[in-house]
């Protein structure tokens, strides 16, 4: 898991205030009607290493999941959410180790998937698990000699082009996936099965550092 955000829980004049303290406007706000909020995000999306990914949630509504919180607590950390792989897997996770979720998976703000984590579970605090939808990925298969290269294309296509390849002993699926997923918001990647291993095959072709090299130029002459 990787901390995605910290979720405050604001006033609406704190929108200033931390514009003021991080130097750096919002680069996104929504409204999630069903929540009864308008979250507020800083950083991620905005100027590179203006400031921290933080979630502002502010909100009219007293009876809200966050109006409840302010009415309790007042403002501060409301919550803090990690982003995973796969939501699904990561839910199955953590039920083995007795931790109960709050409610079913969700759409929540930018278009996440979401769900949370009872927080008397989790020492206190809330915890909110979340999973980007992914773009859209194409694998076409590239002959070369002695082999048939798999290679998984995804991101904008106007974007600039990443070519990716994994280790030794490795395939995209099992090293580099989980790094092409954030890759492909910003590049067009193409991340390459190297001979014998994923989805390519080697069709009886020597699996050497050499016809490995030329698999990938013969991929690069496809793109």
């Amino acid at each position: 898991m990787t901390l995605d955000h910290v979720g405050i829980a604001a006033l609406p004049e704190a929108r200033a205030l931390f514009e003021a303290l991080l130097g750096s406007a919002p680069y996104r706000t929504e409204t999630v009607e069903r929540e009864g909020v308008t979250t507020v995000f800083f950083g991620d999306g905005g100027r590179a290493s203006a400031a921290p990914k933080l979630e502002l949630l502010e909100t009219d509504a007293a009876d809200s999941p966050v109006g409840k919180f302010l009415a309790g607590r007042g403002p501060g950390v409301h919550h803090l959410a990690f982003e995973v792989p796969s939501l699904d897997k990561a839910m199955a996770r953590v039920r083995t180790l007795g931790l109960r979720l709050l409610g079913e998976p969700r759409e929540g703000a930018d278009g996440k998937r979401i769900v949370f984590l009872h927080p008397k579970d989790t020492a206190g605090v809330l915890v909110e698990l979340l999973e980007t939808p992914r773009a859209p990925r194409e694998t076409i298969r590239v002959p070369t000699a002695g082999a048939e290269v798999a290679v998984h294309v995804s991101g904008p296509a106007e974007a600039p082009p990443l070519v990716v390849l994994h280790g030794a002993l490795g395939s995209t699926a099992l090293e580099t996936d989980r790094l092409v997923r954030f890759w492909e918001r910003r590049f067009r990647v193409a991340a390459v099965d190297l001979r014998g291993h994923g989805e390519s095959s080697a069709s009886g072709g020597a699996l050497t550092w050499e016809a490995m090299t030329d698999d990938v130029v013969a991929v690069a002459d496809a793109l």
